[in-house]
C-alpha cells in the first residue's frame, strides 16, 4: 500500500474517532429542565431528578419527596438511621412504643412505627362509633388507645411489639398483654396497653381496648387475651355473642362485631395447655386435668365441680352461671332446655350452666357422635361438641357423685341427668363389703358400703311426659319426676 493511500485510511480513522467525541449520548448529557433535553434530543426525553441527565422511557415522580418509591421501580432516595420513610415521601423519626400512628398520628407527627413495633389501626364500619371530638371516643377507647374523631367516626392507633416468647409467659412486656389480631395478617399478635392488676381471675371477663369497657382488670400473674377483627361475627347485642360462643366468657359486641377478652393463666403442669394458634401463648385451658372423656361433664368454677377434669388433649368448656341467666329453684331438672342434653346442663348456686369435654377439631372433621362448631369468626379453634343425637345411646342408672360422699370418682352425671341416692345410714345395717350392701338393696341402685354403712346413687332422667324408657318407672322426687330403675 502506498504512502498516500495509508495518510487516506488515517485520516478517516481519526475523522470516526473524532465524531464520535464530538457528539455525547443521551445517558451523558447534563441537563437542568426536561426542556433543555426535549430540544436536544426529541420530545420523548426529559431530565432525570436526580441524575441530572436525559433520559426516556418511564418518568418518575419525586417531587418533593426525599424518600420511597419513584413510580418506576427505583428510588427518590433513602433516610439515615434512624429515621424513616412516611407516606408522603419525607423522612421522620418514627413513633415509638405506645405512640399513635398511621391516620390516628396527630398532623405534622411521626405516622410511622419503628422498624421493630407494628402499628395497631382500630375502626369499624362507618357510624359504628360516631363521634363529633376526640373526647367522645373515650367512651369507647381507654386513653392509653390513643382514640380520635377522624371524619365522624371513632379510630385508635398505637404502635405495639409483636408477642414474643422472649417476653416472658404472656409473650408481652410489662404492662402490656397479648392482643389477637386479625387486623393485618403479618402480625397476629401484639402486645396492648391494660390497666394494672385488679381482681378478676382466670376465666372472666376482662377490659381490652374497646371490648368489656365495664369488666375490671386480671389478677397478679395472669393475663387479659382478647380478638379484633373485621371479619368476625356480626351482632346486635352482647346476649347475642354469648350464645355463639362457648360459654359465653368474656363475649361482648363491639360496634357490630362479636368479639371477646378474658383472664387467662400460664400453662403449669396441674393444668390443660391449650394454645389457639401457635402465634398465641399458651393457656390454661379452663380446668384442671382429670378422667374424664369427651362428652362428659368437667369441673368449671362452680358448674361440676365434683367432676375432675378432662384428659390431656380435650378442653372443658361451658357455660359458669351468671346475671341473667336461668334461675333453677327446683335443681339440676329446670335447667333441662338451658343447652343440649349433651352438654351437661346443672343448676349451681340456683343458675343453671353446663359444661362438656371436648376435643378441638382435626382437618375440619369431628368424631362421630360429635357436632362440629366452628368459631373462627371469633378467633378461636372449631370445636366437636356433643350433637343432639350424643345422649341418645346414654343409659341412665350409671353411678354419680351424691353429696362428694357416694361414688366421688364418679362425677357428675352426664346429659343432663340428675344425681339421685341416699348417704351411708349410721342406724342402718352394717357391711363389710360391698357385696353385702347388694343383697339388701337393688344392684341397679349401685350400693357402696362406706365407713361399714350402706349407700347408693344413681343417675336419674327426667320423665318425658310423666313416662320412662324400658327399665326404669316414674318416680316424684324432690319435686320432680324422675326415671328411676324398676326394681
Amino acid at each position: 500500500m502506498g504512502q498516500k493511500m495509508k495518510r487516506a485510511l488515517l485520516g478517516m480513522l481519526l475523522a470516526s474517532m473524532l465524531s464520535g467525541c464530538s457528539e455525547s449520548t443521551p445517558a451523558d448529557l447534563n441537563c437542568a429542565t426536561d426542556l433543555e433535553c426535549e430540544q436536544r434530543l426529541g420530545p420523548t426525553y426529559f431530565c432525570h431528578p436526580l441524575t441530572n441527565h436525559c433520559r426516556t422511557g418511564c418518568r418518575p415522580i419525586c417531587e418533593e419527596k426525599a424518600c420511597g418509591q419513584d413510580a418506576c421501580g427505583g428510588s427518590c432516595g433513602t433516610c439515615p438511621t434512624p429515621e424513616v420513610c412516611n407516606p408522603t415521601g419525607q423522612c421522620e423519626w418514627p413513633a415509638g412504643v405506645g405512640e399513635a400512628c398511621g391516620a390516628g398520628a396527630a398532623e405534622g407527627a411521626p405516622s410511622l412505627c419503628a422498624d421493630w413495633l407494628r402499628c395497631l389501626e382500630v375502626s369499624f364500619e362507618t357510624g359504628a362509633l360516631p363521634c363529633s371530638a376526640d373526647g367522645d371516643c373515650l367512651a369507647f377507647y381507654p386513653p392509653d388507645w390513643n382514640p380520635i374523631c377522624l371524619h365522624g367516626d371513632c379510630l385508635a392507633s398505637l404502635c405495639a411489639w409483636e408477642c414474643s416468647r422472649e417476653n416472658g409467659t404472656d409473650w408481652c412486656p410489662g404492662g402490656l398483654d397479648p392482643l389477637r389480631s386479625d387486623l393485618g395478617p403479618d402480625y397476629p399478635c401484639l402486645c396492648v396497653p391494660v390497666e394494672s392488676p385488679g381482681e378478676q381471675p382466670p376465666g372472666s371477663a376482662c377490659r381490652l381496648g374497646p371490648i368489656n369497657p365495664t369488666a375490671g382488670a386480671c389478677q397478679q400473674g395472669t393475663w387479659c387475651l382478647g380478638s379484633l377483627g373485621p371479619e368476625l361475627y356480626a351482632c346486635s347485642s352482647r346476649e347475642e355473642c354469648r350464645s355463639w360462643l362457648p360459654g359465653g366468657v368474656g363475649a361482648d359486641c363491639v360496634a357490630g362485631r362479636c368479639t371477646w377478652a378474658f383472664c387467662a393463666s400460664p400453662c403449669d403442669s396441674e393444668c390443660l395447655a391449650w394454645q389457639l394458634s401457635e402465634s398465641l401463648p399458651c393457656m390454661c385451658g379452663g380446668s384442671q386435668v382429670g378422667p374424664r372423656v369427651p362428652g362428659e361433664p368437667c369441673a368449671l368454677g362452680a358448674i361440676h365441680a365434683i367432676s375432675g377434669g378432662c384428659l390431656p388433649g380435650l378442653l372443658c368448656v361451658g357455660e359458669r352461671p351468671g346475671a341473667g341467666g336461668l334461675s333453677c329453684p327446683q335443681g339440676d331438672g329446670e335447667c333441662r332446655w338451658s343447652s343440649e342434653a349433651g352438654w351437661n346442663p346443672t343448676c349451681a348456686g340456683g343458675l343453671c350452666g353446663w359444661s362438656v369435654c371436648v376435643e378441638i377439631c382435626r382437618d375440619g372433621a369431628c368424631p362421630d357422635g360429635m357436632a362440629l362448631f366452628d368459631f373462627s369468626g371469633f378467633g378461636l379453634a372449631c370445636l366437636c361438641l356433643p350433637g343432639p343425637t350424643a345422649c341418645d345411646s346414654v343409659l341412665p342408672g350409671g353411678p354419680c357423685a351424691f353429696e362428694g360422699a357416694v361414688h366421688p370418682e364418679a362425677g357428675d352425671c352426664p346429659c343432663g341427668f340428675t344425681c339421685l341416692g341416699a348417704l351411708p345410714n349410721p342406724q342402718g345395717p352394717s357391711c363389710s363389703d360391698d357385696s353385702f350392701c347388694a343383697l339388701g338393696l337393688d344392684p341397679l341402685l349401685n350400693p357402696v358400703c362406706l365407713d361399714g354403712h350402706c349407700g347408693y346413687s344413681y343417675c336419674a332422667a327426667p320423665c318425658d311426659e310423666g313416662a320412662c324408657r324400658s327399665g326404669f318407672e316414674p318416680s316424684a322426687i324432690h319435686g320432680g319426676c324422675f326415671c328411676v330403675p324398676r326394681q
